[in-house]
């Protein structure tokens, strides 16, 4: 094969070599792989047909070992991104745990159980008395959660709030001071008396491992609504999705 032959099939064959990835990327898989094998069949021929000249067999060479390596780095790149692509779907994915009053949940290495649900107009806190207002109740739920692991964990990762009541409605979890401080010049023995002392669950807190905390969340809701489920997050990234029965 004359050299005016063989460098415009070496032209096509990088040609071929440099689109691979890109075609392999951004349009077929398939047709990507298939340039690059086209490359190496391009450099086999110049190589086979070189006819005792120097010139094809050298380009031919170069074509062969470039659509090689160009084949070789797509397909690394390919498994990588496969291989990051399950993991990230195992690291995001998020079980759905169910659950009643007082059962132990475990998700993870927390273990997580509704104590008690109750009802209140008035809740208090650090000695501080709150009214849930006009028309409005506040239901109180007393977490116990344990690090069943072997490290500190910080409680945020226990999250998301939701509570559903039997009239089909969500409510977030509210904190005392989103309530109705009540000052002391109008505290009176009633409201003392129906008050609900809570504690609310430090999310900014860590649990040591093999202890436990306990501690309220609340929810403002319409007087009368009566709760049926609570909805939480276990787990920033992934985790777990807890639904637990209140009835």
């Amino acid at each position: 094969m004359k050299g005016s032959k063989a460098i415009p099939l070496f032209i096509v064959g990088i040609i071929l070599v440099i689109l691979t990835f890109p075609i392999a990327w951004n349009v077929s898989a398939g047709l990507g792989y298939a340039l690059g094998v086209a490359a190496v069949v391009l450099g086999a021929y110049l190589i086979g047909r070189r006819g005792g000249r120097t010139l094809p067999l050298v380009l031919g060479v170069v074509l062969v070992v470039l659509a090689v390596l160009a084949l070789a780095g797509t397909a690394v790149i390919h498994m990588g991104l496969w291989a990051l692509s399950t993991a990230m779907q195992s690291a995001t994915q998020v079980k759905t745990l169910h659950a009643r009053v007082k059962e132990l949940i475990k998700a993870g290495s927390w273990e997580v159980a509704v104590l008690n649900v109750s009802k209140a107009r008035y809740v208090v806190s650090n000695g501080n008395y709150y009214a849930a207002g006009k028309g409005y109740e506040v239901v109180v739920i007393t977490l116990m959660v344990r690090n069943a692991g072997s490290e500190a964990k910080p409680l945020a990762d226990i999250w998301n709030f939701i509570l559903v009541t039997e009239s089909g409605r969500s409510y977030s979890s509210v904190l005392p001071v989103d309530l109705k401080y009540v000052p002391p010049w109008n505290l009176n023995s009633s409201v003392k008396y129906e008050a609900l002392t809570v504690r609310p669950l430090n999310a900014f807190g860590d649990v040591a491992p093999g202890t436990y905390v306990d501690g309220d969340v609340m929810f403002k809701v319409p007087a009368g609504e009566e709760p049926v489920k609570l909805y939480f997050r276990v787990g920033v990234i992934g985790g777990y999705r807890v639904v637990v029965s209140l009835k």
